[in-house]
């Protein structure tokens, strides 16, 4: 299946799966993105503040609680916070997003994959979003919205040169939008 490549924007070799399964005849890839890395550190992040406070407290507490108290207090912590890290790795092995010249996807899982998508000509608008620690780490959270539904219909996390990526699926929107007025659909 043929690949078109914008300049200077970030890609990776889409999935065989996603070739195989989930596109359609005459449907050519644009853009296929993975979360940046940082997206483990940002999902995990509550669950690791979480830990800090008890650690924190545990330590504070030593002079109550005792020393087999903190040790076990620590000990949770330290599990709760590799456990997390652990399932965000895998949620960010299975996420895959594609630009194509139809629609925009999500492809998520490694055992059980699970398919989303909007078609182009269907999205209103694309937000830019980027929390503080998002903004820190260079990335962000694009939106795809449309009139019909009131929340995004679907979101790609964490990607890397966010401005960027929304640039290349706006222009691949108003393609679509062109070729559909041309089409006379």
């Amino acid at each position: 299946m043929p690949v078109a490549e914008p300049t200077s924007q970030p890609t990776i070799a889409a999935p065989a799966t996603a070739e195989r399964d989930v596109l359609s005849g005459g449907e050519i890839i644009l853009l296929a993105l993975k979360p940046s890395p940082w997206f483990v550190l940002l999902v995990s992040l509550p669950v690791l503040i979480a830990a800090g406070v008890v650690a924190a407290l545990a330590y504070v507490s030593t002079a109550y609680c005792g020393v087999d108290c903190d040790r076990l207090a620590y000990s949770f912590a330290i599990v709760v916070t590799l456990l997390r890290l652990t399932v965000a790795s895998w949620q960010w092995l299975g996420q895959t997003y594609l630009l194509t010249n139809l629609r925009v996807l999500n492809i998520r899982g490694l055992v059980k994959v699970q398919t989303a998508f909007v078609p182009l000509v269907e999205i209103e608008q694309v937000q830019l979003a980027e929390s503080i620690p998002e903004r820190v780490l260079g990335v962000g959270t694009l939106y795809f919205n449309d009139t019909a539904h009131p929340s995004p219909r679907l979101i790609w996390l964490s990607i890397a040169q966010p401005a960027k990526t929304q640039a290349a699926v706006e222009e691949a929107i108003n393609r679509a939008r062109r070729a559909q007025n041309i089409n006379g659909k």
